[in-house]
């Protein structure tokens, strides 16, 4: 819903404004956006304004709403036993996967009651109170409620002020708004999934419906392993990553952090030569996962197993340009797998099985057309086939080749840290902080134009790479624990540069207060030369 401020509206709030336009609707929104910048509903606003209210359908909204139901989660847990905290994991299966500390014995009967607690919280409509504080004062309020990782994350801020939430005698503090009250919070379904539980609430893809969950079985073991890791090394969140960055100890860091990748993928390596049979390895993820970085260490890794393999670009098997089909815009798709000349692709591999050479093909993309290139290649047991692309997991791709033959992995940036125990940090967020940086650096975008790329590209994701993800015999996690503190500087040089008359504003304002809980590290030098980070920030400097 759409709206310009008109005089007798002059210097109210948006909350009051809807309820008095939307008395029995008033709760349908979340938020609003006000010259490119999303605000919270007691935001006030002036004559002329145009605002956009935000529900639960849109993205921003969303946001707004996720960060509302996990106020009411730990609300609840707070009033069953305020000893008891809520540590906020993942996104899973189309819900916000958690876990309980200090005590609480995950099962049906405490899933039950804690249901119980927030749909009160719900119908008690409380007042969410948001206010400024000073930082010493937060500092001891933040000890007093037991908030650990938000207290030493504080400490490692240079900041005046905070803004905290105070809601029903506790208190909480969160990147990000949330709605005016708990009356706000939509309907819900909390299953357990030991040793959390899952948290089901309506998204921009259900509707005003529940999603119904789908479990992600091998998401779950990485987002399992990689937590398991980061605990061990005692950096599974910001203000441990600040704290080696303040302290100067952040190359030792670094170098774990990168012989932990190089040993997952000397785990891959270990399983594709073990099996004889195997003679195509395809990879795949979503945008700026690091697929193509990991396709050559994966190359080294098996050349020191004996293994010396071809690769071969899906890009190279596009149908001519009179062929390739249109999105709904009348604009060429290359994203659909329907752009691939999949039968002439599966003839090659055909061919390659067979124990025949084959000459590879070059897309040309300034003219449209598929040439031929002077690449020869041929499998055997020394020769594999590396295939990248984003549709290699999907079975329609190779649909000729015996599972047998393949070996599928499966790369994503699911980052481990966290800012607290309330706060996740985003993989896509992650991902397009990649984006930008890289696009910028080798491809000359500016960053209005990486994010009118990216608003498509998530959408294929949606479509043609996160549906195949357990297609996978392999997951590698390709998020670094540093790689932020590399990357804020980047960014925010690039961010500086956008005013709100850019329709990212709100996207890049949201971005630059999420790296201000960042401490950078100024020297790129640091990071190893076949770190997956070079695939976005470049080569070492020489100076």
């Amino acid at each position: 819903m759409k709206f310009k401020v008109d005089k007798k509206y002059d210097g109210k709030t948006i909350y009051d404004i809807v309820k008095i336009e939307e008395p029995n609707k008033y709760q349908n929104y979340l938020g609003a956006i006000v010259k490119n910048t999303v605000y919270n509903l007691n935001e006030i606003v002036y004559e002329g304004d145009d605002v956009e209210l935000l529900s639960s359908r849109s993205k921003d909204g969303y946001k707004i709403l996720t960060r509302t139901m996990t106020l009411i989660l730990a609300l609840a847990l707070k009033r069953i036993n305020s000893d008891y905290l809520l540590e906020v994991e993942h996104f899973i299966g189309g819900g916000l996967y958690v876990e309980f500390s200090n005590g609480p014995e995950v099962n049906n009967e405490f899933v039950n009651e804690l249901t119980s607690v927030m749909r009160d919280i719900i119908k008690e409509d409380i007042p969410i109170n948001r206010k400024h504080t000073d930082k010493l004062t937060a500092l001891k309020l933040f000890a007093a409620e037991g908030y650990i990782e938000k207290e030493a994350l504080l400490e490692t801020l240079d900041i005046d002020e905070v803004d905290m939430y105070f809601v029903d005698d506790y208190i909480f503090s969160f990147h990000g708004y949330l709605a005016p009250s708990t009356g706000f919070g939509k309907d819900f379904f909390l299953k357990l999934y030991y040793p959390g539980v899952v948290m089901m609430f309506p998204s921009p893809k259900s509707g005003d419906n529940i999603p119904t969950f789908y479990e992600e079985r091998s998401l779950a073991k990485v987002f399992s392993s990689s937590k398991k890791w980061t605990d061990m090394l005692g950096i599974g969140y910001v203000a441990n990553l600040n704290r080696t960055i303040i302290e100067g100890d952040y190359e030792y860091l670094i170098e774990v952090s990168e012989a932990y990748f190089e040993n997952k993928i000397s785990k891959a390596a270990d399983l594709i030569v073990s099996d004889e049979e195997v003679k195509f390895i395809l990879i795949a993820g979503p945008s700026s996962s690091g697929k193509t970085t990991t396709a050559h260490r994966l190359a080294v890794q098996m050349a020191v197993r004996g293994k010396r393999p071809f690769s071969i670009s899906i890009d190279d098997y596009f149908l001519e340009r009179d062929k390739t089909p249109r999105n709904a815009n009348g604009e060429y798709d290359f994203e659909t797998i329907r752009a691939v000349d999949i039968d002439y692709f599966n003839r090659d591999l055909l061919a390659l099985l067979d124990g025949k050479t084959i000459q590879l093909p070059r897309y040309n993309f300034n003219t449209g057309k598929r040439e031929m290139s002077d690449n020869f290649i041929f499998t055997d047991s020394d020769h594999p086939i590396i295939i990248e692309g984003i549709h290699a997991l999907n079975p329609t791709l190779t649909y000729d080749v015996p599972d047998k033959n393949k070996f599928k992995v499966y790369i994503s940036a699911l980052t481990q840290l966290n800012l607290d125990k309330h706060n996740r940090i985003s993989a896509t967020d992650v991902r397009l902080l990649r984006r930008i940086v890289r696009d910028n650096n080798f491809r000359g975008y500016s960053v209005e134009e990486t994010f009118d790329l990216w608003k498509n590209v998530l959408k294929g994701e949606e479509k043609w790479i996160f549906p195949f993800q357990d297609e996978a015999d392999f997951h590698l996690d390709s998020a670094l624990i540093y790689e932020i503190a590399i990357l804020k500087k980047h960014a925010i040089n690039l961010f500086d540069k956008i005013d709100d008359s850019y329709e990212c504003y709100k996207d890049v304002k949201r971005l630059q207060r999420f790296l201000y809980y960042f401490r950078t590290i100024d020297d790129d030098n640091v990071v190893p030369l076949n770190s997956i980070l070079r695939e976005f920030i470049g080569k070492i400097d020489s100076k």
